[in-house]
């Protein structure tokens, strides 16, 4: 095929695609190929698991996708251990809760027959009890492959293979720059990548313990000495025990030209997490880790930073809330240190006050053009005064408030029509408490409207001191 378009053109019009496009069309011609190979892998995501390890391994030894690599994603959820066995994926396959799996793994190791009666029932509207189902000669097939993956990881995280591979990969991806380590699909922002492990009709996944600890540690090795000047390094959900100087100063050498931080501690164990005294106990020990001040010191060492995002998560928000907040704002961030170009900043899970949350919009307003907040607490102040006073004073493009806030009101005024009383004390005192959703994921959301007021005059919508967000019920 001949091409009618220098290289320098075909490069602007490839850059506007998205990857799944670049990549498309690389079989049309040398010079597509070598262009669509450059714009189609910007993103690389891997499991741990031979296939994905052997993906990389290529990624790295091609002469341009090495060079186009900008972000690579790691998902630190494991298969999780005892393998299931034979009977036990045989009854999983054969149960409703687990059937669209079963389904959407049809292109791998499920002939093409095997769901037609199924279809066919299904069109002419017969219940699930009269579906013909899979053969057990099938399940066996798909189960082996699922058995002999389980064996891979086991081999590879007792022989450290992860640490050799990323030594010797990463190093040759010399545009690499954002580095996500997550454990949680919605810690990433996007849609779940697709995983090999969808090839299996029944697997469940779980980080490796301590949550997130050997997937960070494998990557920093890697990146540790290779000369890759990474911009970007994004971690959650993590372990608690990873808040000391240790895994710190790990992120410090290894990332020296860092200006993007973005790192989730999980506060509940999402395993054996029982209830409120269960999770207080979290909460108290992520108290304990974040007053020692190591997370505000290595904040502080980064002067170049433009993006913070520090949070824990709350995973069981209510029962969270009622043991207490993780951590006190100037723990986090040193109060009076300014980022000369900070422009970002998030935190979830964190309670303060509003004149030391405003101090650090002031400090910081000439650069700062993005707030998010998420399950905060102003201790004996109000949200409404806070809200009002950064509206006034900073110059936001982005606005994102969810989440529980709770605080106190400050003045009768700021909410006409209620009953309040500002003097009061004790369990009888007004409070602020206001669910507010999630602005990018609900429609119709209190976060949602709250952005609007700030970013495009809306009418102010936290009018009362208890307010849910409508669509959290539905």
């Amino acid at each position: 095929m001949d091409i009618l378009f220098p290289p320098e053109v075909l490069h602007l019009i490839f850059s506007h695609l998205p990857s799944s496009e670049a990549r498309s069309v690389r079989r049309c011609s040398k010079t597509f190929a070598d262009i669509g190979a450059y714009h189609g892998f910007k993103k690389i995501s891997l499991f741990l698991c031979r296939a994905d390890f052997m993906k990389l391994g290529a990624v790295a030894d091609h002469p341009i996708i090495s060079k186009s690599v900008k972000t690579l994603v790691y998902n630190a959820a494991n298969l999780m251990e005892p393998a299931l066995t034979l009977g036990e994926y045989i009854e999983r396959t054969s149960s409703p809760a687990f059937r669209p799996q079963v389904e959407i793994t049809e292109p791998n190791w499920l002939p093409e027959t095997a769901l037609l009666k199924e279809r066919l029932r299904t069109f002419a509207f017969s219940t699930f009890s009269e579906r013909e189902r899979i053969s057990a000669e099938d399940i066996a097939e798909n189960y082996a492959q699922y058995l002999k993956a389980v064996h891979e990881q086991r081999r590879i995280l007792a022989t450290k293979e992860d640490f050799v591979l990323f030594k010797d990969t990463l190093p040759k991806l010399t545009t690499l720059r954002s580095i996500v380590v997550f454990n949680h699909a919605w810690y990433t922002g996007d849609t779940t990548p697709k995983s090999p492990f969808d090839a299996f009709f029944c697997y469940s996944l779980i980080s490796h313990e301590p949550h997130g600890a050997r997937q960070t540690e494998a990557i920093l090795h890697g990146i540790r000495d290779s000369g890759i000047e990474l911009d970007h390094f994004k971690a959650g959900v993590l372990d608690l025990g990873l808040i000391g100087r240790p895994f710190f100063d790990g992120i410090r050498e290894s990332c020296r030209k860092l200006r993007r931080i973005n790192l989730v501690f999980d506060v509940v164990d999402p395993v054996f997490d029982d209830g409120p005294e269960d999770t207080g106990r979290y909460v108290r020990r992520a108290r304990e880790k974040v007053d020692t001040g190591v997370i505000a010191h290595f904040l502080k060492s980064i002067p170049s930073l433009s993006e913070i995002y520090i949070g824990f998560s709350m995973s069981k928000g209510s029962v969270t809330m009622r043991a207490g907040y993780p951590a006190d704002l100037p723990r986090v961030l040193v109060p009076g240190f300014r980022w000369h170009e900070l422009q970002r900043i998030g935190l979830v899970g964190i309670e303060t006050e509003r004149q030391d949350m405003m101090a650090f919009f002031e400090l910081h307003k000439d650069t700062l053009r993005s707030v998010t907040l998420r399950n905060c607490q102003l201790i004996s102040t109000s949200w409404t005064r806070l809200f009002r006073q950064m509206k006034n004073s900073l110059k936001l493009e982005d606005f994102h408030v969810s989440g529980k806030l709770r605080g106190l009101p400050e003045a009768e005024e700021d909410y006409p029509g209620e009953d309040i009383d500002i003097n009061d004390e004790g369990p009888g005192a007004s409070n602020e408490w206001f669910w507010l959703g999630d602005l990018a994921t609900e429609k119709d959301s209190l976060a949602r409207d709250l952005s609007s007021w700030f970013l495009r005059d809306s009418a102010y919508p936290l009018t009362q001191l208890f307010m849910e967000d409508p669509g959290r019920f539905t």
